[in-house]
Formats: structure tokens, C-alpha cells, sequence
């Protein structure tokens, strides 16, 4: 085969994967793979040895090596396998290479193992993920033997940062988050040769190296603070999330072999990656992924990752019938994956929960651990075993929980109408999800009553027990909850709970309280608190949890007057709280949603302060990992907007530092003109109006502040705090001079014989009505 043929195929390869021909695709890529394998004698049996020992296989820069192995990722190193002889590029039999073009076996290789990584990510079936670590081993020892030229400079370095990803997949975030920066040892070529590559190969180099940078500056630019330390250390980067989103944009456009890969994945970032880091989804984010999905549907019809992902897209716009619709339409498509046939039940489980119909869902994720169970995948079966059971145990539940008038009075907003008992029932039953006409895989399914809703509940609870005594090293972290939570519920706890742990779930991992209408939500909320007031045994460590999800419902719906309300009721009971409760960790999440709402309402001094707190809990808590990304996300962004909006400065320790500005004649004048303005309107008259806000970024300082007149006469003092106290928040000030001079702030750090501190500032003038001062006194 030719270059031009290689180019060609590994177009249809990636083609067939977005048709849903998955085999097809690794049909295509393990044959170009293997073209020269046989005269190589290359067995597949080994694997890289990037996977048995974590190490280089070329001599790293002295710098950055000696970096790393201070890095405790690092294990050693491997020796190259050296493909040029005596000076001239050969195949790794020591043949020459065809004039015609590179050796392209690696990339074969690679793409042969992105459609298992694919498979991987959209099912995190950890099955599908050791493959797919297999598979990058065989393209990582294919890609050592063929030349030394920039595209092989580019697939080492996807190669790395892909078996990162699966890695981080698989939660090991050590070895994950080790190879990603190991990647750099290549991508940090890519710009100089990769990107302008103009060669015959360019529809591989540059798509591939321009998908490579955009995700390494992504994912670098998501590390959790500490990881980023290390990273900024070992490699000196820290990663540009805008100039990563910028090069996939690219990568999408230029229509390359990896083009359809970069839309993927800005729409996975658009829709669920900003979702689970708890950033704001835009107007412009939403236009974005609609002009991919336009693009997609023209070249990739009914492909179901995308297609996936678009119905994601219609929930976060809190329309879950056109998601449903969605799903529905790609089922005839995979019929035959079955690897993503259960991540399709799956989603409409989810979906069936933003609805409030918790048979239809528990009925979803039974059939979708069916599907595993058939194909021998047992990763993810004890997860959705729990999650039906939580569904059925609601169910079973109703009843008790739902027995008064005035209950279903609010549930359904019926105040203005009496019905009958019969009505009522038939309401309750609406809400709790007992109508399936509309779905026809589950249409068959008779109305469960509460009998039959906790038999299906015990079979659930059977299954998860019955995989809980399997050892298994590689379970994923949500089978290890099922796990966990099975012990609570196989033992009869009278704190069994099944509605606040299906809510936990729906608020934390699926994030389907965040599609749900206003409507809904507020159902829900009502459906726990009734529950709350009526179940028994309902103590501190529950109820903090009520107010930490109730908190996180209202602030993804922008109620953050109410969310703050319940944040704040919640922190009040910390001190209540037992062992168990504090080691769950919802103190710490409330002060990250106390944190977010006040960066949404500009309070961004009152957020950082608030952020700070998480520091005290350090890392022994049960919802560390839940939210270690999204602090550092929003830190990084509070980060950004201090920078623009506030000053800097550092007191050292055993000395002070000071910021001032100076009142002049003009800003009188200025002031004086605004006021004929309004005495000719016969309004109220302005005054000049000196304001300031600082934080101490971390332990405290002593504060002054005062105004010296330019005429000498006596200095006036306007604050003065001795050792404020980060954790009690920012500091705000106000004055209105008089007459010209100088407002002088200084802060003072004489005490401190160790630590310098950092402080943030704003320092301004304004101008407000004389009744302003009286009020705000």
C-alpha cells in the first residue's frame, strides 16, 4: 500500500468509527497495522514497555530527567530502539523505507487503539480500557521501530497522553497524570515542526498534533492544584485551556484524519465537561456545539457518540423529550454495540430521573446491566445494580411517603381543585413514573405495586452483594460505591435512606437535577423534605446532606439568594455531625457552593475567603476527589478575575506596605458639574466617595486607613483593624474627602518574623447621592 492509499484508509477507518461500524474501523486499521508486521516477525503478546515500567525509551534533556526522578511517578527508564543505520532511515528489519513516504505503521497502531479508547471513555467499561492499554503498547513499540521523523515526534506523544487519559479513566490518577506530562518530552516539539508540517503526510501530522497540544493543554489545565505544582515544576507549563479549545477548533475545521476526534471532543467539553467541573454553560457555548452537531449530522449521520452527546446537549437546556427522542432515534443504529447499546439505557435512566419517574429509570438501568452481564462485561453491573435498587426502594416507599393531601396539594400544585381518592392516586403514581406508552422497550411492563417494587429492589441488592465477593482488583470507584453503600443496606440500617442517596446520586454524579425544569426540581426538593420531617432516625449527618444537595439544585438553576440560605443552614449543624458525617465531607462541598455563588454575584473577595476554607479539611474526606477539579477550576478562574480587577501587592515579613490615591481640585470640579445638572432638576446632589475592598490570601494582617488633606490640616483616620483574619473574609471601606489630599492604605506585617503575606486590593473613586452615606452608615 501507498502513502496516498495509507491516508485514504485511515480516512474510512475513522469514517466507519463514526458511522457505528466499530469492527469495521478496527478491520481497517489492524490491517494496516499489520502490513509489515509479518516480515518483522512482531508478536502482539508484548507490551510497551511505557506500560510494564513507566518509562523513557529515548534519553530525556538532563533537566527534565533529573526532574523526574524526583517525581515520585517515576520508576526508571527503558533503552530507544535506535532506527537509524549508518545514517539512513530504515524499517526496523533494516530495510529501507519506500521513497513514496513514512513509515505509517504506528499510526495505524494508534488509530486501531482509539477505537477501544472510545468505546472505553463513552462506556467506562474497564474491560474496554485494559484493551485499549494493550493496544496503545502495541502502537507505542510499532511507532519506536519505524524512523525518527516528526510524526513519529507526534504519535509518541498522543500515545502517552491517550494511555494518560485511560488511565484517569480507570481513576489511577497517579500513573494517569504521570504520562500526560510525560507526553511533553514530545508535544513540546509539535509547534516547531508538527503544526507547518507541509509534507505529503500533512492530513495525519498536523491534525494529529494539533489534537495532541489542544488536549494536552486542556487537560494540563485542569489539574488539581497540587498535581499542577508538580507539573509546572517537572515541565514548566501549566497548561492554556483557551489556546487548547482554540487548536480543536482547528483540528475540526481543516477536516484532517483527526478532525472528527476534535469535534468530538469540544462538544464533550461544551456539554459535560464544564457540567462536571461546575462552570457556567453559555450562549455561545450552545451555538458552538449546535454548528458541530449541524456539521456532524451531515458527515457522521446517526453517529451515536455524537448523537449521545446532543441529547446531553438538549437536557442541559432542561428539554428532556427532544433527549429522549434523541436516544430513541439512534437505538436501530447500534443495535449490534452492544458495548454502547447499555450506555444508550443507561442515558435514558437519567433522563426518566429528570422526569421523576423512578420505575421507568430503575426499569433502564436493570436492562443496561443486563446488556453487560450478556457480554461479559461485569465492570459497572454492581453501579447500576444499586442505582435500580435506590429507584425500586422509592417506589416501594411512596406510599408511606406520600399519604397526605396536602402533600400531593404541592407535588402537584392542586390547591385550586378537589379530586377524588382515585385521582390522587393516579397523580402520585404520574410523579413517581408508572406510565411507560411512550417507550416501547419498556411498554410491556406492568404497573409495580409497592410488594413488587421491593422484590425487584432485594434481586438488585442480591446482584450487587453477589459481585461484592468477587476479588477483583480493577473495580471502578463508582462499583466501589455500590459496594460500600450495599453494606448500609443489606444489613436493614433503620438510616437507610434510598430517596436522599438517589438524590445524591442525581445531584453528583449524573447531574440530572441540573436538566431538570424549575417545576421539577421543586417537586423533588418537596418529595425529601417530607421525607425528611416524616422518616425516623433522620439526624445531623443526613439532613446536612439534604442542605448541601438542595444548595447545589438551586445554584445550577441561578437562585443563588436560596441556595446561599441553604449553604449557610447547613454549615450551622457542622458541629453535630458524627464521625461518619464529617468523613462524607458536606461541610467542605457547601463551602464550595457558598464559593460559586458569590463568584456568580461578584462577591469574588467573599469567594476566596469562602474557597480558603476547603484548605482546613484536607484530603481524608469521602467527596475529595468529587471536588478537587472543580476547586481548582474555579480557583484558577477567581484567579483570573483578581488579576483583572484588583491590584497585588506582597508585605514582607517584619515590614509593611502601603497603596494610596490622591483626591485633586479636578475631581471636586468634576463632581460640581454633575451637580448643577441635577440642581437644575431639582435632584439630590452627588458627593465625591473614596471606596476600597482587600483580602489576605492567606493567614492575617493588621490594617489602616486614613486621609491626609493637602492643606496640612489633621490627618483623619477611617479604619483600623489589628490581625484580620483571612477566614473572616474581606475587608470593605469607604470615605468622602472634602478637600483635596491623599487616602493612604497600609498594611502592616511587623509582627511576622516568617511569612509574607499577599494582598488583593481595589482602590477607586465614585460618585453618590448624599443620601447613600446616611443609608449605608
Amino acid at each position: 500500500m501507498g502513502l496516498k492509499e495509507d491516508l485514504k484508509e485511515m480516512q474510512r477507518g475513522t469514517s466507519l468509527i463514526f458511522a457505528n461500524d466499530l469492527s469495521g474501523a478496527e478491520l481497517v486499521f489492524k490491517t494496516g497495522m499489520d502490513k509489515a508486521c509479518e516480515q518483522q516477525n512482531f508478536q502482539e503478546t508484548g507490551t510497551s514497555s511505557i506500560l510494564n515500567q513507566n518509562g523513557f525509551e529515548s534519553k530525556l534533556p538532563v533537566d527534565i530527567e533529573s526532574k523526574l526522578k524526583k517525581y515520585r511517578f517515576y520508576t526508571g527508564s527503558a533503552a530507544a530502539n535506535n532506527s537509524i543505520v549508518n545514517g539512513e532511515h530504515t524499517q526496523s528489519n533494516g530495510t529501507p523505507l519506500p521513497d513514496e513516504g513514512k513509515d505509517l505503521r504506528g499510526a495505524f497502531a494508534a488509530l486501531y487503539a482509539l477505537v477501544s479508547m472510545a468505546k472505553g471513555i463513552t462506556s467506562l467499561a474497564s474491560e474496554e480500557l485494559d484493551e485499549c492499554e494493550r493496544r496503545l503498547g502495541i502502537a507505542e513499540e510499532l511507532t519506536i521501530k519505524g524512523e525518527d521523523w516528526i510524526g513519529k515526534t507526534v504519535l509518541r506523544g498522543i500515545i502517552s497522553l491517550s494511555l494518560g487519559v485511560v488511565q484517569i479513566a480507570q481513576h489511577s490518577f497517579v500513573k494517569g497524570v504521570y504520562n500526560i506530562l510525560k507526553s511533553w518530552f514530545w508535544i513540546r516539539h509539535l509547534n516547531e515542526g508538527a503544526v507547518n508540517f507541509d509534507g505529503p503526510e500533512k492530513d495525519i501530522v498536523r491534525s494529529s498534533a494539533l489534537c495532541a497540544l489542544a488536549m494536552f493543554n486542556i487537560l494540563l489545565s485542569l489539574l488539581p492544584s497540587p498535581l499542577l505544582k508538580t507539573a509546572s515544576f517537572v515541565i514548566g507549563v501549566e497548561g492554556n485551556r483557551d489556546e487548547g479549545l482554540r487548536m480543536l477548533e482547528d483540528c475540526w475545521r481543516e477536516k484532517g484524519v483527526l478532525s472528527p476526534y476534535a469535534a468530538l471532543a469540544l462538544v464533550v467539553y461544551y456539554v459535560d465537561t464544564k457540567t462536571l467541573i461546575g462552570e457556567r454553560q453559555t450562549k455561545e457555548d450552545f451555538e458552538s456545539c449546535d454548528e458541530i452537531f449541524r456539521w456532524a449530522e451531515y458527515y457522521h449521520p446517526n453517529s451515536v457518540f455524537f448523537s449521545l452527546i446532543k441529547a446531553d446537549l438538549a437536557a442541559c437546556r432542561h428539554n428532556i423529550p427532544l433527549a429522549r427522542q434523541i436516544t430513541d432515534a439512534i437505538a436501530p443504529h447500534i443495535e449490534e454495540l452492544t458495548a454502547l447499546v447499555w450506555v444508550l439505557n443507561y442515558k435514558r435512566g437519567i433522563f426518566a430521573l429528570a422526569d421523576l419517574e423512578f420505575t421507568k429509570a430503575a426499569q433502564c438501568f436493570e436492562k443496561s446491566l443486563q446488556l453487560n452481564e450478556e457480554s461479559g462485561i461485569e465492570s459497572n453491573v454492581p453501579f447500576l445494580a444499586m442505582y435500580a435498587a435506590l429507584c425500586y426502594l422509592i417506589v416501594a416507599d411512596h406510599e408511606n411517603v406520600i399519604e397526605h393531601d396536602k402533600q400531593l396539594s404541592e407535588l402537584g400544585d392542586l390547591q385550586d381543585h378537589d379530586i377524588s381518592d382515585e385521582e390522587d392516586t393516579f397523580f402520585v403514581e404520574d410523579q413517581i413514573g408508572y406510565d411507560f406508552e411512550d417507550d416501547e422497550d419498556l411498554s410491556n411492563e406492568e404497573t409495580m405495586d409497592s410488594a413488587r417494587a421491593a422484590a425487584h429492589a432485594e434481586e438488585m441488592l442480591a446482584l450487587v452483594g453477589k459481585y461484592k465477593k468477587e476479588p477483583r482488583k480493577s473495580w471502578g470507584r463508582q462499583d466501589r460505591w455500590a459496594f460500600d453503600l450495599h453494606k448500609k443496606y443489606e444489613n436493614g440500617c433503620d438510616r437507610m435512606w434510598p430517596l436522599l442517596d438517589m438524590v445524591e446520586c442525581m445531584t453528583l454524579r449524573m447531574r440530572c437535577s441540573k436538566w431538570m425544569n424549575d417545576e421539577e426540581a421543586e417537586q423533588l426538593m418537596k418529595l425529601v423534605t417530607t421525607e425528611e420531617n416524616e422518616r425516623p432516625n433522620v439526624g445531623p449527618d443526613e439532613k446536612i446532606r439534604v442542605r448541601a444537595y438542595f444548595a447545589e439544585i438551586l445554584l445550577r438553576r441561578g437562585q443563588h439568594r436560596n441556595s446561599l440560605a441553604w449553604c449557610d443552614a447547613g454549615l450551622k449543624m457542622q458541629k453535630e455531625l458524627s464521625w461518619e458525617g464529617a468523613f462524607y465531607g458536606a461541610v467542605p462541598m457547601l463551602h464550595y457552593i457558598r464559593a460559586v455563588n458569590m463568584m456568580q454575584t461578584d462577591r469574588i473577595f467573599e469567594a476566596r475567603a469562602t474557597l480558603s476554607e476547603i484548605e482546613t479539611y484536607g484530603k481524608g474526606y469521602w467527596l475529595y476527589k468529587n471536588l478537587m477539579f472543580k476547586v481548582t477550576v474555579l480557583m484558577k478562574d477567581m484567579d483570573q478575575q483578581m488579576s483583572d480587577k484588583f491590584s497585588h501587592l506582597v508585605v514582607k515579613p517584619g515590614y509593611g506596605n502601603s497603596a494610596s490615591i490622591v483626591i485633586t481640585k479636578e475631581d471636586f470640579d468634576r463632581i460640581e458639574s454633575i451637580n448643577v445638572v441635577h440642581r437644575c432638576k431639582n435632584e439630590e446632589p452627588e458627593v465625591l466617595l473614596i471606596v476600597w475592598e482587600w483580602l489576605c490570601e492567606r493567614f492575617d494582617i493588621s490594617f489602616a486607613a486614613f486621609f491626609r488633606p493637602d492643606d496640612g490640616s489633621d490627618i483623619v483616620f477611617v479604619q483600623n483593624i489589628d490581625r484580620h483574619e483571612t477566614t473572616e473574609g474581606p475587608v470593605a471601606g469607604r470615605y468622602s474627602p472634602t478637600k483635596p489630599g491623599t487616602l493612604q492604605l497600609e498594611w502592616d506585617n511587623r509582627y511576622s518574623f516568617l511569612r509574607s503575606k499577599g494582598i488583593n486590593f481595589a482602590l477607586s473613586t465614585t460618585h453618590r447621592p448624599k443620601s447613600y452615606l446616611q443609608k449605608s452608615s
